[in-house]
């Protein structure tokens, strides 16, 4: 069964989707099927490929090279912010097999075939009812890459000794210098982990600062699980670290990261400091970070955090599209 996986990603427009599309590779080819994905991104990505069938192309532009390809197809997934509903509606007019659609804000109105949220808030948005249409939604289709489908259990440490800090994309490097100037005026004394590609700290930072670039899945779910507390975004990063245990201060960068902040919040998952360009920026993170430094607080978080994404999403897709094939 061959499986083309249509999504974006790269240096500006952030690697979440080809986080959550390589765990679909991953768990298309384990059940036998022919997976193949195909991107509209740059080489920055590379790295996240290795071992996998894809390729790198313009497939709103390149429409002509992308419809050769789908002719070949049985499935296709699409999971993007980019394409427009008459994309979807092209492809589900010169496409027979099964169209699986991935959503995370009810964006469009989708044509016949199947809509998967995978988002703690998705069975919360008022998707419309259609019969042509079916709806996947919530928590229970979380898509992680395969490293976080089993994690081991974490426990809260009495001192906090290692802090994470993770943010996905460079357009947040402006934002990472000011982060770490005020963790070097305000919080020098701890063993920071930064996970950043093309990121330069400036050279008189105060900080015991270990730079990371480009690590797999595996290598940033052991650092995850290394790391008492995070400053992170609200991507699909927030996901992973949720579904290590691992306590969160989160700061949102855009609207789209906005409504999953407010849900991981209200179920006392994280520590939400609102928008990156809030005046008031600092003073919520002084009051986040004092909160993190305290044990019972860590340890309420990873309470909670263990019962909220069981990994288990991507084999419950699987298991339904193989079902309505």
């Amino acid at each position: 069964m061959k499986i083309l996986i249509l999504t974006e990603g790269g240096k500006n427009k952030g690697l979440g989707h080809i986080a959550r599309c390589t765990a679909l590779y991953q768990i298309f080819g384990e059940k036998g099927a022919n997976p193949e994905l195909i991107i509209n991104g740059d080489n920055t990505l590379l790295y996240l490929l290795k071992d996998k069938n894809y390729q790198i192309f313009n497939w709103l532009k390149e429409k002509q090279r992308l419809f050769k390809i789908i002719a070949e197809a049985d499935s296709i997934v699409i999971d993007s912010y980019l394409a427009p509903k008459s994309f979807y509606n092209k492809i589900s007019q010169v496409f027979s097999g099964q169209l699986i659609m991935l959503d995370d804000l009810n964006r469009l109105k989708y044509p016949r075939g199947i809509v998967i949220n995978p988002s703690i808030y998705g069975d919360t948005l008022n998707y419309p009812q259609n019969d042509e249409i079916i709806y996947l939604l919530g928590r229970d289709y979380i898509i992680l890459r395969k490293p976080f489908w089993s994690v081991p259990r974490k426990q809260a440490r009495k001192r906090v000794k290692n802090i994470l800090i993770a943010f996905g994309g460079t357009e947040q490097n402006g934002f990472l210098n000011k982060l770490l100037e005020y963790l070097s005026k305000n919080y020098p004394d701890f063993n920071y982990h930064l996970v950043a590609s093309n990121f330069y700290p400036k050279p008189d930072l105060c900080l015991k600062l270990n730079l990371y670039s480009k690590l797999s899945a595996e290598e940033i779910k052991r650092l995850m699980s290394k790391c008492d507390f995070c400053i992170s975004a609200g991507g699909q990063t927030l996901y992973e670290l949720v579904r290590t245990s691992t306590p969160t201060i989160a700061v949102c960068f855009a609207q789209n990261q906005s409504i999953g902040l407010e849900f991981f919040k209200r179920k006392g998952l994280i520590e939400d400091v609102g928008w990156v360009s809030a005046n008031d920026i600092w003073r919520r993170l002084a009051r986040s970070f004092g909160k993190l430094l305290l044990y019972k607080t860590r340890n309420r978080m990873i309470k909670n955090n263990t019962i909220i994404i069981d990994g288990k999403g991507p084999r419950r897709l699987c298991k339904i599209l193989k079902g309505t094939k």
